[in-house]
């Protein structure tokens, strides 16, 4: 069904559409999609060039709300609407909306709403094709929460892991898991019948309850109805921690009837990261899924496949300027490991969290870990003995998710990496190492990451520097916010390596390091499949736990560099550092009281953009004047989302 909405501008006229539409959501049960221009905004993100105010949209998103509206995924245009004024009195907003009920969610989730550009009108063509769910990667192997904990599970388990074989001692746990998931495949199966199930067992328990009535008093009837009930709960039961792994709404626990919401999530997160279309550089919308896999495909190998060929060590001396380890802290990150170190990386595992191409969670290392625990030693001291790492341990499943409301590129996705579990248990057990000492060779300009250290502190000073910014009277002064371009992905791995060196890291250690990061490779997770995995060249993962201390060594070298400043009359960038580029698209200049062709210059030099102020550093807002309630609505409507989720 389909309801075309052309609303009235004033907030007073469209109260009474509101109301009508409830009414009317309230009596239809088959999908519904509700389109057209809604003459309103939801968020203050959906307006630039004026302010908005919390009532106009109070009336619209309640109406929202109350009929558990999803807005579909959108491709193209994100302001819908532009009043084609001149630069100061412009303004643009999304008013345009494509909404589906609970129905059309659950039938249709996969179709997007794509708002082409306006051309010679002031609003946006809204354009949804119907098609079928296409996909040409396969699906990999989920196990499921309830399935570890099926009695029939554990003795499988034990089967298996009773098999000795002369294989390699990392090669052989890949083997058994391989074993395993072939294994359990049939009751992870039948574990995955829950939707069939509760309604075959309902409609068994009608069945006697209607013997019942003629025979009230037959001990068989009554038997049957105890354990139709009984299984009935049983099955509600794997239904709602199902849908709740599938849904990763794991605020909030089950038991509680919860299954229509964990199922409103579970598909509304499916339909946010299938990947069905995208604009290539030409501006040409592909749907074909093999073209959009190869898309993707290449850009990722391109950004991270392809190394950033010979480059020129960097300066030792700019490393030595600063601590580095002494003898105690080197022999600390080379002792033995210990089976209590291994104990407390498995202990230290977020749960819930999706598994890497190892297929299993940390939740069935936990669960069955006696049985799993003395290969996992062995293997993991394997690695420390030898070095040496199984590239099939380290390939990575990345997992893309839109960076902004309307993806257009692939640029607009950013990246999570899912890590094996076994290679987590190296990486945890290495970063506790590093952590106790890079305290020691860190400045304390860098705060994240640092145990002792708060981020926080940046924001905290950043509001003391813009305190009084634009006050008359004030000296001319230029702040620049430079974001760091693609910053994980380009980090190159032999300039890694020199900074750990130079700053006396051992090199037995080193080694760990290095083959953690060098023998890894990606394999894109597109609309629930995987596709063919392709090598690493250079860059490091978010969602490995070394990572944050990898990036935090690397920009150390920046800030050595930079503390010799005052010694250097021309500052010049390490060409290392040249590659680790700015973009110049989230990059900005705040300049006050500074004559306009100076100001020019300045711009015309860095290619950035004049900010404004008030902006957004670490996603708080930064203001020269005590901030106004305007300010603060887009961290409370974040707040308020999660919330309300």
């Amino acid at each position: 069904m389909l309801t075309s909405i052309y609303a009235r501008n004033k907030v007073q006229e469209r109260a009474s559409l509101w109301h009508d539409l409830q009414i009317l959501g309230s009596h239809i049960q088959i999908p519904w999609l509700i389109s057209g221009d809604f003459n309103n905004v939801l968020t203050t993100k959906d307006r630039l060039g004026q302010l908005m105010t919390t009532n106009e949209v109070h009336d619209f998103k309640q109406c929202i709300d109350n009929m558990q509206l999803t807005p579909l995924k959108t491709k193209g245009c994100f302001f819908t609407w532009c009043n084609k004024q001149n630069a100061n009195d412009r303004v643009y907003s999304k008013i345009d909306w494509a909404f589906g009920n609970f129905s059309w969610t659950q039938t249709y989730g996969h179709l997007e709403a794509d708002f082409l550009k306006p051309g010679v009108s002031d609003q946006s063509p809204i354009v949804v094709q119907l098609w079928k769910r296409r996909t040409i990667c396969s699906k990999p192997f989920k196990l499921y929460m309830v399935t570890i904990d099926h009695k029939d599970f554990t003795p499988m388990v034990n089967r298996v892991w009773q098999q000795q074989e002369e294989q390699d001692k990392v090669e052989l746990i890949w083997l058994k898991l391989k074993r395993l998931k072939d294994e359990a495949k049939g009751l992870n199966k039948a574990m995955a019948s829950y939707e069939q199930r509760p309604t075959q067992i309902r409609q068994s328990l009608e069945c006697v309850q209607a013997a019942l009535v003629t025979d009230p008093f037959n001990q068989l009837f009554i038997e049957q109805e105890k354990q139709n009930m009984s299984d009935l709960e049983k099955w509600s039961t794997i239904e709602e921690i199902i849908l709740r792994q599938k849904s990763r709404a794991t605020w909030i626990d089950y038991g509680d009837s919860n299954s229509k919401y964990f199922y409103a999530q579970l598909k509304i997160r499916a339909n946010k990261n299938n990947i069905t279309s995208v604009y290539n550089d030409l501006g040409i919308k592909i749907t074909d899924p093999k073209v959009v896999e190869k898309e993707f495909t290449e850009f990722f190998t391109q950004l991270m496949g392809n190394a950033n060929g010979l480059m020129p060590c960097p300066n030792t001396s700019i490393i030595k300027v600063g601590n580095c380890l002494t003898l105690q802290h080197q022999h600390e990150l080379i002792m033995d490991i210990t089976h209590e170190e291994i104990d407390e990386a498995i202990r230290d595992m977020p749960k819930d969290k999706a598994p890497g191409m190892d297929d299993f969670p940390i939740e069935f290392f936990t669960k069955q870990w006696e049985t799993v625990k003395q290969d996992i030693y062995k293997a993991v001291s394997y690695f420390f003995h030898t070095g040496k790492m199984m590239p099939a341990w380290n390939c990575t499943v990345i997992t893309l998710i839109p960076k902004i409301p309307a993806p257009f590129k692939v640029k607009d996705y950013r990246l999570i990496t899912c890590c094996t579990t076994w290679y987590k248990v190296v990486a945890k057990i290495l970063t506790r190492r590093i952590k106790k000492v890079i305290e020691v060779i860190i400045g304390k300009s860098q705060s994240a990451f640092i145990e002792g250290r708060s981020i926080i502190d940046k924001i905290l000073f950043s509001h003391e520097l813009f305190k009084d910014y634009n006050r008359k009277g004030l000296t001319p002064r230029c702040l620049m916010k430079v974001n760091t371009k693609k910053a994980y992905d380009s980090l190159d791995w032999q300039f890694l390596r020199c900074m750990l060196t130079d700053l006396g890291f051992p090199q037995k250690f080193i080694h760990w390091v290095m083959e953690c990061v060098s023998t890894m490779s990606y394999s894109l997770m597109l609309s629930g499949g995987l596709t063919k995995p392709f090598q690493a060249r250079r860059g490091i993962r978010q969602g490995d736990p070394m990572s944050p201390y990898q990036f935090v060594i690397a920009m150390e070298y920046l800030q050595r560099d930079m503390n010799q400043l005052h010694a250097t009359k021309e500052f010049k960038y390490h060409p290392r550092c040249k590659k680790l580029g700015a973009n110049a698209d989230k990059s900005s200049m705040y300049i006050t009281r500074v004559y306009q062709d100076i100001k020019a210059s300045l711009l015309n030099l860095t290619r950035y953009t004049e900010g404004s102020i008030p902006f957004k550093y670490l996603g708080v807002p930064l203001s020269a004047k005590k901030l106004n309630i305007h300010q603060c609505l887009t961290l409370l409507e974040k707040i308020t989302e999660k919330v309300n989720c």
